[in-house]
């Protein structure tokens, strides 16, 4: 890639909003970074609206072209099927002629040639597997060919991307439960309380790495009815109620021994036998170099909650509705089987007027026989009536008159009535949440009309509730010349026109945008203060907007620690920084250059000490050949024209050892209309450049095997499939799957398992020619591409394969242990040759593997070819 592309993935790895979930700034900063390392003037982020995924609507589209952004149009499945389907199927969609291109085409007349987009290059947004959106970079105004650095470029910030949606999609599970119940200032907490509190309400352990308890508090053990010295040294198997199967502990320990959090609920046993429920987050515990030294699991005891859940599912088996036909002249009941299961009546038992007595209070008897009987004067009833035999069993009838009979149907609304009581408790709950927050809260109707405001907007802004409920007045907090202020930026970004008020502050929320920025809020009587503001669009279920929320924190006390932390990170940079930052001022008329931090000259450029005022031509000879020509044009220009530059060279040294990296900024400064010096900053940017190549290493490495990893082996497979596309050239693929693999994890666990993985790789590339593939492609199973070869020849290949790993035998030692155990084991491998009867990609690799299957399925230890299918 190129070092502005680098630059770019570095910035956008290292970026605390795709991690924080903040999906409108990372969408800019990924919008803008594909505009600048793709060199387009035109790129946007496309999400799925639906969970069907049948329409995409734009998060964020930049067109400098045009001098637009759009965060509105929606396009729909119907419209473009090809398109759609590409983006579940295809690695990349890239399309150099896009009005030509099968995929791309169907936007030609609506939208490629409106906006003269010749070329797309768009690449898919995907979270475990499963496509979410797109990451889409069109060139206007001529044919534009992506090369490969382009299409990793573009893959890169899809995946980070989908990195920033996962990370939004788990916060955003509990960021109305966060924002709404405990205070933001995590600086006060006290960490002993807190201890005390896990301490006193949850189930706490800790193990080393080998998952051996070290620690347990008092809670887990009166739980479980063990004693201390019982549990201690043990695993967790003590508890194991053999509940779950065995694969459900393997996936629990191989996530958590990859350093990831586990989540889940776990049943256990305990010391008599009994069965206790528990709601587990299992934790790795790192050292400061980052090693994982043992894991921590804090637990909540969920046996009721289970229990009421096995309840409840019993209780909907009654769910549904019967039906009956009544004749009060003749008391004749005739009901459906549905309506007798309903009150547990058997199906040759006849309907009488004391089954309903018996089954009803006498209240709802009464109303139910008097409805029925009604009818004569009216046509329709509706009742709602609790049975007597069960405390939750809620029941509906409705009924009509039709001749002689009443017909009716009785449903059970047992659920219904439990959540409305619930959703009423949580209305109540919200409520009292809302008022002890420790931040205003405000809450309006569509037109900004105040509808609620809470006790901490009360004591901030002097306010009592009933001054402003009603009351369209959400403009008044605010001083008048931020709002002009703000109206005027708003009208200039977004070319519309702003009425100063209470339509400037619901304006990005209205678009679907939350608008977050610091104001200065007016008290009741007079008094100013600094807020952070954060105004939300509220949506019923149907996505319409039904209000809008505001949410601020007094910011006083956080600006008088800002300002003191800001004096102290600037001592604290300026002595972090001496060493490889430094101002220079450079002679227009002298050709001169004078570098202001002696420490940098010394260390960094190295040209002569005793000189203060250095020669441009001294200056070029210390870079590296390819690098002093743009020296020289990037000086020239910005004499010439005045221009800013901000470019990255290399300086050249002794031998072969690369030479240090230097960021070199600058800008014109003028005397009477004339530029006379160019004054800017270099910094030496060395350990920066060795983290962008070693980024770019780790993104196409599998971490285990040191072989390619499912990213790089997708894009071989893509430029081998463009070239077979192009010369009709040969190659082959092969799928490998190691047998039984599970039994190595779950009989000498995940350290054994990782260790097989290594010396079956090792083994396999002896067997490969250089120009062959190799690399992991998910688990144990690992692909190979072999370029130039008929199937003929790759199931050759992977018969070698094959007898190599069944004849050889590893030697694995356990921690802890000096015996060695042998480690023996067979592959599975699936054979595919590019044909006429493969006609894509995806085709490809489905073929291979289902010869891989049936390798699988008859028998194991054997290769199995496409053309004996």
């Amino acid at each position: 890639m190129t070092p502005l592309q680098y630059q770019l993935i570095h910035t956008i790895m290292t970026s605390e909003t795709i991690d924080a979930g903040e999906l409108t700034e990372s969408a800019e900063l990924i919008v803008t970074s594909l505009i600048s390392g793709l060199e387009i003037k035109r790129a946007g982020i496309w999400i799925y609206k639906d969970h069907h995924r049948a329409t995409l609507k734009a998060c964020l589209i930049i067109d400098r072209h045009h001098q637009t952004r759009d965060s509105t149009t929606e396009i729909t499945r119907t419209q473009y099927p090809a398109y759609f389907n590409a983006l579940d199927e295809e690695i990349l969609i890239n399309a150099n002629n896009a009005a030509t291109n099968p995929l791309t085409s169907e936007f030609r007349h609506g939208y490629l040639d409106v906006l003269n987009i010749h070329s797309m290059l768009d690449a898919p947004i995907r979270i475990n597997g499963k496509t979410v959106g797109v990451v889409c970079c069109e060139h206007i105004g001529s044919t534009k060919v992506w090369n490969e650095d382009d299409m990793l470029f573009a893959s890169l910030l899809a995946d980070q991307f989908g990195r920033s949606m996962a990370a939004e999609e788990k916060i955003s599970q509990y960021r109305k439960l966060v924002e709404t119940s405990r205070a933001l200032d995590e600086q006060t907490a006290n960490l002993k309380a807190i201890h005390t509190s896990l301490n006193k309400f949850s189930l706490i352990s800790s193990t080393d790495v080998n998952g051996v308890i070290t620690d347990i508090n008092d809670n887990f053990l009166t739980v479980s009815d063990y004693s201390r010295e019982e549990v201690l040294g043990n695993t967790h198997r003590i508890f194991n109620s053999d509940y779950h199967p065995n694969n459900f502990f393997a996936e629990l320990w191989y996530q958590i021994t990859q350093g990831a959090i586990w989540q889940g609920r776990i049943c256990n046993r305990k010391k008599n036998g009994e069965i206790f429920w528990i709601d587990a987050t299992i934790s790795p515990v790192k050292n400061l170099l980052g090693k994982i030294e043992g894991f921590i699991g804090l637990y909540h005891e969920i046996t009721h909650e289970i229990d009421t859940q096995v309840q409840l599912q019993e209780a909907e088996k009654l769910s549904g509705s019967g039906s009956f036909r009544y004749n009060p002249k003749t008391d004749q009941w005739m009901t459906t089987e549905n309506f007798k299961n309903l009150f547990s009546i058997g199906l040759n038992q006849t309907i009488s007027w004391t089954i309903f007595k018996n089954i009803f209070s006498k209240n709802d008897f009464e109303k139910f026989k008097n409805s029925v009987f009604g009818l004569s004067e009216k046509s329709h009833f509706e009742l709602i009536v609790k049975t007597t035999s069960s405390p939750t069993l809620w029941l509906q009838f409705t009924g009509k008159k039709q001749g002689l009979w009443v017909l009716g149907s009785c449903q059970n609304i047992s659920q219904r009535v439990k959540q409305d009581y619930e959703l009423n408790r949580t209305i109540a709950f919200q409520k009292t949440i809302l008022n002890s927050a420790n931040f205003s809260i405000i809450a309006t109707t569509p037109d900004g009309t105040i509808t609620h405001f809470n006790n901490m907007a009360e004591k901030l802004l002097g306010y009592k509730p009933d001054e402003l409920i009603g009351q369209l007045k959400s403009d008044i907090f605010h001083l008048k010349e931020e709002i002009i202020d703000y109206s005027s930026e708003l009208e200039k970004n977004y070319k519309q026109k702003i009425t100063a008020g209470i339509e400037t502050l619901i304006f990005k929320p209205k678009l679907g945008i939350v608008d977050e920025r610091e104001w200065t809020y007016i008290t009741k009587y007079g008094k100013t203060f600094p807020v952070s503001l954060s105004v939300t669009a509220i949506f019923n279920d149907k996505e319409k907007i039904i209000g809008y929320l505001g949410i601020g924190k007094d910011l006083t006390k956080q600006k008088e620690i800002e300002k003191y932390s800001a004096q102290l990170n600037n001592i604290l940079a300026t002595a972090g920084t001496i060493a490889s930052f430094s101002g220079f001022l450079y002679d227009v008329n002298k050709a001169e250059f004078v570098i202001t931090n002696e420490h940098f000259r010394e260390q960094v450029l190295q040209p002569n000490p005793d000189k203060t005022m250095i020669d441009f031509a001294d200056i070029q000879s210390l870079f590296a050949e390819p690098h002093r020509e743009t020296i020289a044009t990037t000086l020239e220009q910005a004499i010439r024209f005045g221009t800013e530059f901000d470019i990255q060279v290399q300086l050249s040294t002794a031998a072969n050892d690369p030479g240090n990296w230097l960021r070199i900024a600058g800008t014109a400064q003028y005397e009477d209309n004339s530029i006379t010096s160019i004054l800017g900053f270099i910094q030496n940017i060395t350990e920066q450049k060795q983290l962008e190549e070693k980024l770019s290493s780790l993104a196409l490495t599998d971490e285990l095997t040191s072989i390619a990893n499912r990213r790089s082996l997708m894009i071989q497979l893509t430029n081998e499939w463009k070239r077979h596309a192009r010369y009709q050239s040969s190659a082959s693929v092969l799928i490998l799957d190691i047998d039984h693999f599970k039994a190595v994890n779950d009989r000498l666990g995940h350290d054994a398992g990782d260790y097989a993985l290594q010396c079956f790789s090792f083994t396999v590339k002896e067997q490969l020619r250089d120009s062959d593939i190799f690399g992991r492609f998910g688990g144990e199973e690992f692909l190979i591409l072999a370029p130039n070869s008929e199937e003929s020849t790759a199931v050759k290949l992977a018969e070698k394969i094959r007898k190599s790993i069944a004849t050889s035998t590893m030697r694995y030692t356990p921690p802890f242990q000096s015996n060695a155990i042998e480690i023996s084991i067979t592959v599975s491998i699936g054979v595919c040759g590019l044909s006429e009867r493969i006609s894509s990609l995806s085709r490809w690799l489905a073929a291979a593997d289902k010869s891989l299957y049936t390798a699988k399925q008859t028998g194991r230890n054997r290769v199995v070819s496409y053309q004996s299918l």
